[in-house]
């Protein structure tokens, strides 16, 4: 039995845990879609909205939800969620 592994161990083991990783990133970002379009269907504050959706990951979608609620403009949309942001 040897104590070091083989480059094609090391390969297979890295392979797997990347896998796993991409599993997982996958899991949260549609958890994070969730969040964000709950959010989008609540009646609190639009501005609420928006920071929920944002920390969500979903700044797009921020934009839109403003966008619908106020009949902003698309610079105006993203100006403010990008000051929301901040």
């Amino acid at each position: 039995m040897h104590i070091y592994k083989t480059d094609d161990e090391l390969r297979a083991e890295f392979d797997g845990q990347l896998a796993m990783v991409r599993r997982m990133r996958a899991e949260c970002d549609r958890f994070a879609m969730e969040i964000a379009q709950e959010a989008d269907k609540s009646t609190m504050p639009v501005e609420l909205k928006v920071a929920v959706v944002l920390a969500a990951g979903h700044k797009i979608y921020a934009i839109k939800i403003y966008r619908e609620a106020t009949g902003a403009s698309l610079i105006d949309a993203k100006d403010f969620v990008e000051n929301v942001a901040r």
